[in-house]
């Protein structure tokens, strides 16, 4: 007999039809034949012969077949993904002896060498399907296989956690659709509302809504704004004009819509009340002097509040004759009380200090010359003033932005206030908006000589005035200290003997 080169091995793939599996090796008994049930999960089962399934023949060089399942097998028809391996199974021994004989039996050491090969061909399958470690490596086949069973462990995880993102990612995703189709519900109904508001605005023929300056809102509205605003003393309208000035003849336009206040209401905003001047107020500056002004530059709206009762606000004058003062105790009238911003009707006797016969408003900004001429700047009307053209156009109406000369360019209407500040440890710097600047710094040195500071913000010119306090005693010398100056640095030259630098200095002056 001879062994043909065959793989004694075979394996099948169910159909949950088939019951018949065919083997092509030969076995010589029904112990050399295993078979394998193989589960959906890759679960192995060895079956029993006469329970799982049976032998059709043995002995057969070719092979033969086996009937699985039987009729009283717990196995089913194999399925779609299940599979059945039959293999050829050998114990690896020799018991043939060969002696020195002169009748020597051929059969005997054919069947032997047959034997031994077909053993090499089930050890042949089994190294094929072994884990293989290349040579040279150091890993060992166990060390290899935990690898590789950790790598798929990992990559399990892995699989798992991606599946987890996923099942997030949608549920996030189904959110922010939500989130989506809601948000562009509501805009659909803020459209609808809007155009409906707008229709009926159409439809009646009456617009409601305002300019962005607020030209055009009602006495209502006016007063609304004001109040909730906290704004008060301020000009309203000036149909003509604020003021002019023309040969010192000063003219307050007719039509000049002032607002002051009278109190508060209940939720502690102010309540304003207005006046509307009917004619023009004229007056001939060297004929009569100022309208009521400030020794700042500020020329004031005097409304007198002589005449006014405790319930009537109606019998307002004007005048333009000197500043309001505090009145006399025994005076009795209706005044304006310039810590409580209120005006009421007090009687004899019941008055207490801080109380003015007359409420000014400002209105323009003045400048007499040195030949007593008088030029104004009128103050803007109330109204809503877009951020970078405030930056722009309006910040030095409200603000002074120019350096003084021998006339005062600050007022209380138009402060110097500060626009920049720095402080570093025992240096810093502040600027003001028209250009004042202070800056200071400590000095701590025994080797440098003289000492040179850079300014941080360059004066206009030399002109600036400049203090150092020293920390040492003096050495009785004339001079410890010479300072010299330029527009943007500071030079210290120390005369003492030990040149020991050790003081404070700061600066002020203007840097435009």
């Amino acid at each position: 007999m001879t062994v043909s080169s065959i793989v004694p091995v075979n394996t099948y793939t169910g159909n949950s039809t088939v019951k018949k599996f065919d083997f092509d090796f030969l076995i010589e008994s029904e112990n050399e034949l295993i078979v394998q049930h193989i589960s959906e999960d890759n679960v192995i089962t060895t079956l029993t012969l006469g329970v799982d399934y049976s032998i059709n023949e043995i002995g057969n060089q070719n092979g033969s077949y086996i009937i699985f399942p039987l009729e009283n097998s717990s196995y089913n028809v194999l399925k779609e993904n299940e599979k059945i391996t039959l293999m050829l199974t050998l114990s690896i021994k020799q018991e043939s002896e060969f002696k020195n004989s002169s009748y020597f039996n051929l059969n005997i050491l054919e069947w032997t060498f047959d034997y031994i090969v077909r053993i090499l061909q089930i050890l042949s399958r089994k190294i094929e399907r072994c884990v293989k470690v290349g040579e040279g490596l150091s890993s060992s086949p166990d060390e290899l296989m935990n690898e590789l069973n950790e790598s798929k462990r990992i990559a399990i995880n892995a699989a798992e956690s991606a599946l987890e993102s996923k099942k997030i990612a949608e549920e996030n995703k189904n959110d922010c659709i939500g989130y989506l189709e809601e948000y562009n519900q509501k805009v659909i109904d803020f459209n609808d509302e809007y155009s409906e508001c707008l229709q009926s605005i159409i439809d009646t023929g009456i617009d409601t809504r305002c300019d962005l300056d607020l030209s055009n809102l009602s006495d209502t509205g006016e007063k609304h704004f004001l109040n909730k605003t906290q704004i008060s003393r301020c000009i309203l309208e000036a149909s003509n004009g604020v003021a002019t000035v023309i040969d010192n003849v000063i003219t307050i336009h007719q039509g000049l819509k002032l607002s002051f206040s009278n109190g508060r209401n209940s939720d502690n905003t102010l309540k304003n009340l207005e006046y509307t001047l009917q004619s023009d107020l004229v007056r001939d500056y060297k004929v009569t002097g100022l309208l009521p002004a400030d020794t700042r530059g500020v020329l004031y709206f005097w409304i007198k509040t002589d005449n006014l009762n405790s319930k009537s606000m109606t019998a307002m004058q004007e005048s333009g004759v000197g500043q309001g003062s505090t009145v006399p105790a025994n005076y009795s009238g209706v005044f304006y009380n310039t810590k409580e911003n209120t005006i009421k009707f007090y009687t004899r006797g019941s008055l207490t200090p801080g109380y003015e016969t007359a409420i000014y408003i400002p209105v323009a900004n003045y400048v007499v010359d040195s030949k007593q001429n008088i030029s104004l700047t009128p103050y803007q009307t109330l109204k809503v003033m877009d951020y970078n053209d405030f930056i722009n156009n309006g910040i030095s109406n409200v603000i002074c932005t120019t350096a003084p000369t021998t006339v005062s360019t600050a007022s209380s209407q138009r402060p110097s206030v500060v626009i920049e500040n720095y402080v570093n440890g025992a240096s810093g710097y502040f600027v003001r908006s028209d250009g004042y600047c202070e800056q200071w710094g400590a000095i701590d040195d025994q080797t440098t000589n003289p000492i040179t500071v850079s300014l941080m913000k360059p004066y206009v010119n030399n002109l600036f005035s400049i203090s150092a306090i020293s920390y040492w005693q003096s050495t009785g010398n004339s001079k410890d200290l010479q300072i010299n100056l330029t527009a943007s640095n500071l030079s210290f030259e120390v005369y003492r003997q030990d040149k020991y630098a050790k003081f404070n200095w700061r600066t002020c002056g203007y840097i435009k």
